[in-house]
């Protein structure tokens, strides 16, 4: 399996220590600018052979919401399961044209080559914003959603909180789906063992090396995470680009700190049926 992830380098409405607040319009502009690079990278990604491209977390997020003039939810259109296909129709609720065709992009990008997606998007269900990651199989329909489960900081505050962990059966194995602050908690790794995942795959902005290669070691399985670049520093001190981590704890490629990267890595097999149940049957003594 050929995976690819995508790290970004986030433009200012990611500068959290900035005290920089946006009209509604510049919020749409930068986030429409990043959207352009995540796709421009994912496509790049799938001409290049992916099987499975991830992207960082939250890749439409819309600044921080102290600084932005409207509800936050107000910024997303409502996407229910059902509500896989979207237009580019004004919202007449509001005065601006708020983004309809960010997951359509997605599912344009993996039916026309074939390819897997798994992206971190902010996403609105029945009136409620979810931190989620989205999956796209290779015909471009959603075959997963995902929301967060352990919110960190203040995200509370914007985002309503996952009740499940989800896994997803492919062509290649079982892979489950974590997102940055989920990793936090042996228990997230452990659980996604159990059910038989042979890869958990992390949109994060938080990556820090030193749970990525314990989680994979603890549960005998491979760890994958698309990390961000800050918008006002490198990537430094316990934290770490994009990597990819094998069952036994070595990492096998990361990226750059300093710069947007797309992250390839070739797994011959990602299943480790023996090496996850050794790790899980192996009792306290």
């Amino acid at each position: 399996m050929k995976l690819a992830l995508i790290q970004t380098k986030q433009n200012e409405l990611y500068n959290f220590p900035g005290t920089r607040t946006f009209d509604t319009e510049e919020v749409l502009q930068l986030r429409s600018e990043y959207m352009e690079e995540v796709f421009r990278m994912t496509e790049e990604a799938a001409k290049e052979g992916a099987d499975l491209i991830v992207t960082t977390e939250v890749v439409n997020y819309s600044g921080h919401f102290s600084k932005i003039k409207v509800p936050y939810a107000d910024l997303y259109q409502e996407m229910g399961q059902a509500q896989e296909e979207t237009s580019n129709e004004k919202n007449n609720k509001f005065d601006y044209d708020v983004p309809t065709n960010e997951e359509t992009r997605f599912a344009e990008i993996a039916s026309r080559y074939g390819v897997m997606i798994l992206a971190g998007l902010a996403r609105k269900e029945n009136g409620k914003l979810y931190n989620s990651t989205v999956f796209w199989g290779r015909d471009g329909r959603i075959k997963d959603v995902y929301h967060k489960i352990h919110l960190a900081g203040d995200e509370s505050e914007i985002f309503t909180p996952g009740q499940m962990l989800h896994t997803i059966d492919t062509e290649f194995g079982k892979i489950g789906t974590a997102i940055c602050w989920d990793m936090q908690f042996p228990e997230t790794a452990r659980n996604l063992a159990k059910t038989g995942t042979d890869l958990i795959v992390c949109p994060t902005w938080g990556w820090e090396w030193i749970y990525g290669p314990a989680r994979a070691y603890e549960n005998g399985i491979f760890v994958a995470a698309a990390m961000a670049v800050p918008y006002w520093m490198p990537i430094e001190d316990l934290r770490r680009p994009s990597m990819v981590v094998s069952p036994d704890g070595k990492i096998l490629t990361e990226g750059p700190t300093d710069k947007a990267a797309i992250v390839y890595c070739e797994i011959n097999d990602i299943h480790c049926k023996q090496s996850r149940e050794f790790r899980l049957n192996t009792s306290l003594r």
